[in-house]
C-alpha cells in the first residue's frame, strides 16, 4: 500500500502542468546560468594565465633593489572551477594583488567594465539557483498537498479506506520529493555536463566529488523546504491560504533573515571600523621609519666601516624595519579580525534559522568560495610578504657587497596557494549540512503531529 501511494503521488506530480512548467523553468534557468559562467571561467583562467606571465616577467626583469622593494611584484590567484556553480566570495575576474615589502598586500583592479549593465543585477549560478528557483518549486509542489486534498474532497475518500494517516503522508511527501528531485538532479546532470565538455574548462577529480557534495546539499535544501509546505499545508484549511503563508515564509527565510542577520549582529557586537584600523597601521609604519632614521643616523655618525659594509649594516637595518612594520600591523589585523569573528559568528547563527543560509554556508565551505577560504588566502599573502620583503632586503646586501651595479631577480619567490583538500572542506560544512536534514526532520514530524489531529470533514 506504501508503495503504491508513493507511485500515484509521483505519477500525479510527473503528468502535473506544474511539472512541465518547472522543468522549463529549471532547464532554461540552470543550465543557461551554468554555460555562461561556465565560459566566463575559461576567460578568467585565460586573463590569470597571461596575468601571471607578465607579472612574473616583471619581477624577473628587475636590475636594482629599489623598484623590487617598494614596488613589488604581483601575485595572481588562479580561478576556482566550483564558483562556476557558486561564486560565493570568490571574485568574477582572477585576483591579482600587489606585494611589496613596505605595507600590506594590496589588491589590483586591472580590468574594464565593459558592460555596467551586468553589475545592475545578481549573480545567477547553481546554489542561488537551488535556493530561489528550486525552493519556490518545492513551495508549488506541496502547498495543497493536504489542504487542497481537503478542498477537493480526495483526502477524506482516501482515508475512508484502511490506511493509516502515518503511512499516506509519509507517501504522499516521498512521492512528492522524488517528482520535486527529477527537475533538480536533471538540470545539476546537464550542467555538469556542460562544465565537463566546454572546451578550455579544467575541471579535476576532486572538483567533481565536490560537485556531488553541491548536489546533496541542494537536495537536503528541497527536502527542508518542501517539508515545510507539508507543515503548513497541514496547518490550513484552504490551499490559497497555505501558498499565502508559505510565500510570505519563504521570503523571509530566503531574503529577508540572511540579509538582515549581519546588521542586526552589528548592533549587538561592536567592531571597530576598517579606518580606525588603517589609522593604527599608518602609526605604526611611522613610529618604525622614525626609528630605522634615528638608528641609521647614529651608525652614520660612529661608524669607520668601509662603504660596502655600510650598505650592508643599512640594508640590515631596513629588514628589521620593514620585518617590525609587518608584524606589528599584522598583530593590528588579527585583533581586528578577532572581533570580526565574533560579529560573523553572531550573524551566522542568526541567519541559520533559514535552511536558505545553511545551505549557502554549506556549498561555500565545500567549493572554498566561503569567509574561511578568504582568511586562509590573506593569511598565506601575510606569510608571503614576510619571505618576499627578506629576498629584497637580501638582494641589497648583495648589491653592497659587490660595490653597486645591476642585480638579478630571476631566483625571486614565487607565491604558491593550494587550497585545502576535500575532506577538511567537507568536515567545515558538516554542521550546516547536519542543520539541512534537521530542518528537514523537524518540518516533517510537527507537519505528520498535525496531521495526525487533521480535520478532513
Amino acid at each position: 500500500m506504501f508503495w503504491k501511494i508513493v507511485r500515484k503521488q509521483f505519477l500525479a506530480y510527473l503528468l502535473s502542468f506544474r511539472f512541465v512548467m518547472g522543468m522549463v523553468l529549471c532547464l532554461s534557468v540552470g543550465v543557461g546560468a551554468t554555460w555562461m559562467r561556465t565560459h566566463a571561467y575559461r576567460t578568467a583562467l585565460t586573463d590569470y594565465r597571461i596575468n601571471r606571465g607578465d607579472h612574473q616577467a616583471e619581477a624577473r626583469g628587475y636590475v636594482h633593489p629599489h623598484p623590487l622593494t617598494y614596488s613589488g611584484v604581483s601575485v595572481d590567484k588562479r580561478p576556482n572551477p566550483l564558483g562556476i556553480f557558486y561564486q560565493g566570495l570568490e571574485p568574477f575576474r582572477p585576483m591579482s594583488v600587489r606585494v611589496t615589502a613596505n605595507r600590506d598586500p594590496m589588491a589590483e583592479e586591472q580590468y574594464e567594465r565593459a558592460n555596467l549593465i551586468s553589475d545592475l543585477f545578481q549573480t545567477v549560478d547553481l546554489i542561488s539557483f537551488t535556493v530561489l528557483v528550486m525552493g519556490l518549486l518545492a513551495l508549488v509542489f506541496s502547498y495543497d498537498l493536504v489542504s487542497g486534498e481537503k478542498e477537493a474532497g480526495t483526502l477524506r475518500l482516501a482515508l475512508s479506506f484502511p490506511v493509516p494517516r502515518d503511512t499516506l503522508l509519509l507517501g504522499k511527501w516521498m512521492g512528492g520529493y522524488f517528482a520535486l528531485a527529477v527537475p533538480f538532479l536533471l538540470t545539476a546532470c546537464c550542467s555538469l555536463g556542460i562544465v565537463v565538455l566546454y572546451p578550455g574548462a579544467e575541471v579535476s577529480g576532486s572538483a567533481l566529488a565536490a560537485f556531488g557534495l553541491l548536489v546533496c546539499a541542494g537536495l537536503l535544501y528541497i527536502g527542508g523546504v518542501y517539508s515545510l509546505g507539508l507543515l503548513v499545508s497541514a496547518l490550513t484549511f484552504r490551499a490559497f491560504t497555505s501558498i499565502t503563508v508559505l510565500v510570505a515564509l519563504w521570503i523571509g527565510m530566503s531574503v529577508g533573515l540572511p540579509n538582515l542577520s549581519p546588521y542586526i549582529a552589528q548592533a549587538l557586537v561592536e567592531v571597530s571600523t576598517i579606518q580606525e584600523v588603517e589609522r593604527e597601521k599608518w602609526a605604526v609604519t611611522d613610529e618604525e621609519n622614525r626609528e630605522r632614521g634615528r638608528r641609521i643616523r647614529a651608525y652614520r655618525q660612529t661608524t669607520t666601516d668601509p662603504e660596502w659594509q655600510r650598505g650592508v649594516v643599512i640594508s640590515e637595518l631596513y629588514r628589521d624595519c620593514f620585518l617590525q612594520i609587518a608584524r606589528r600591523q599584522e598583530q593590528i589585523q588579527t585583533a581586528y579580525e578577532r572581533e570580526v569573528d565574533r560579529q560573523v559568528f553572531a550573524a551566522v547563527w542568526l541567519s541559520r534559522l533559514s535552511p536558505a543560509a545553511s545551505l549557502v554556508y554549506a556549498t561555500g565551505e565545500i567549493t572554498g568560495t566561503g569567509i574561511r577560504e578568504q582568511r586562509r588566502f590573506r593569511k598565506a599573502l601575510q606569510d608571503y610578504r614576510v619571505r618576499f620583503l627578506n629576498y629584497a632586503e637580501d638582494k641589497w646586501i648583495e648589491r653592497a657587497r659587490q660595490g653597486g651595479g645591476e642585480i638579478s631577480t630571476a631566483d625571486y619567490p614565487r607565491f604558491v596557494y593550494f587550497r585545502p583538500e576535500l575532506r577538511d572542506r567537507l568536515g567545515a560544512a558538516m554542521v550546516d549540512l547536519g542543520l539541512l536534514a534537521v530542518w528537514s526532520l523537524l518540518f516533517f514530524v510537527v507537519g505528520y503531529v498535525a496531521f495526525l489531529r487533521y480535520d478532513v470533514r
